[in-house]
This record gives structure tokens, sequence and C-alpha cells, in this order.
């Protein structure tokens, strides 16, 4: 079961960035180990691609992330409406 404790992590990160760099990559390979078949290759394609934003433009990269969560949150609301549609038709 995956762990972690954001409090925890902060402490980690100004005590020691470099530790806080390796429990992060542990966290992350933690969770992408956790999955397997089609759901896995989507994370590790994901975390490929984040890192490589991350490492090629940082300044930009909270900004992907950010656009990444509203992207899949507005498909969320799309499947929810879809659902709730469905539900209305039953009646």
């Amino acid at each position: 079961m995956l762990h972690f404790d954001f409090d925890e992590m902060m402490a980690l990160h100004q005590r020691s960035p470099e530790m806080f760099e390796l429990k992060r990559i542990e966290l992350i390979n933690d969770v992408i180990n956790s999955t397997s078949g089609p759901q896995r290759e989507a994370l590790v394609k994901l975390q490929a691609e984040l890192d490589e934003v991350r490492l090629k433009q940082p300044e930009h990269f909270m900004q992907v992330l950010m656009e990444g969560m509203r992207d899949n949150v507005a498909r969320l609301a799309g499947h929810w409406k879809d659902m709730g549609q469905a539900m209305g038709n039953l009646k």
C-alpha cells in the first residue's frame, strides 16, 4: 500500500533535496508498479512525458500538470453527465 505524507515530504525536501528526489521517484514507481496492463502502460507514458517537460522546461512544468488535471476533470464531468442521463432514461 502506498504511503504518502505531504508534511513528511516537505520536511524531507527542506532537510535533503537529494533524498526528497529519491523518495519522490520511489513513490511514483510504487504507483506505477501497483498497476498492470493498459493502465500501467499509460502511467509509464505519462510519467515519461512529465519527466521530459520537467527537465527541459521546469518553469512550464506546473502549467502542464494543471492543464492535464483540468482536462481529466472535464472528461470525468462529461462521463458523470452521461451517467446521469442514462439513469434518467431508466425511469
